[in-house]
């Protein structure tokens, strides 16, 4: 007996097509795969200073990714599957465009911290930040990155952020 597919994933899958299929720029840079009851999103990085954005979408949330960062999870609890994904493209045009920056910080070789930054009127915010566990000794060195998929909207002059703290997709190019 076939099972069907959840609404999360069949929303997930339809955005990224929307989203992603109707970019020029983005053409051969992306791709979208299953595995099991997982779609996975990947968006190559388009030159050496940039970093690949990604996600897992489970039947019941979306892991969003960039570069090391593996960001907390995005769940339809007050929303609908069709919002969520959405707001987490909206996500995406930050990353892909110099709106957002990942800056990633080692110690000993050893990824310490990568940190998602959004470029907002006022400078620049933190999005989400990923730690991980090691020692503070050693040479410490950072290493600051930006997509150039997609043109900057900055000084966003018409847009509003919405409740996820993005700037909408469509509106304002």
């Amino acid at each position: 007996m076939a099972t069907t597919r959840s609404e999360l994933l069949e929303a997930f899958e339809q955005a990224a097509r929307q989203y992603l299929g109707g970019s020029p720029p983005l053409n051969g840079l992306w791709s979208l795969s299953h595995k099991g009851r997982q779609s996975i999103l990947s968006i190559a990085a388009s030159s050496d200073h940039g970093f690949e954005v990604g996600a897992t979408c489970e039947t019941y949330g979306l892991y969003p990714s960039a570069g090391p960062w593996q960001g907390a999870p995005w769940e339809p609890v007050r929303t609908s599957p069709e919002t969520l994904c959405d707001s987490y493209f909206d996500f995406i045009r930050a990353l892909l465009s110099p709106d957002a920056r990942l800056q990633i910080i080692y110690r000993r070789q050893h990824l310490q911290a990568a940190v998602v930054e959004l470029r907002r009127p006022d400078g620049w915010h933190e999005f989400e930040k990923r730690r991980e566990i090691v020692l503070p000794f050693g040479r410490k060195h950072e290493v600051v990155l930006q997509n150039d998929h997609l043109p900057s909207r900055f000084p966003f002059s018409r847009l509003q952020l919405t409740e996820w703290g993005v700037y909408p997709w469509l509106n304002g190019a």
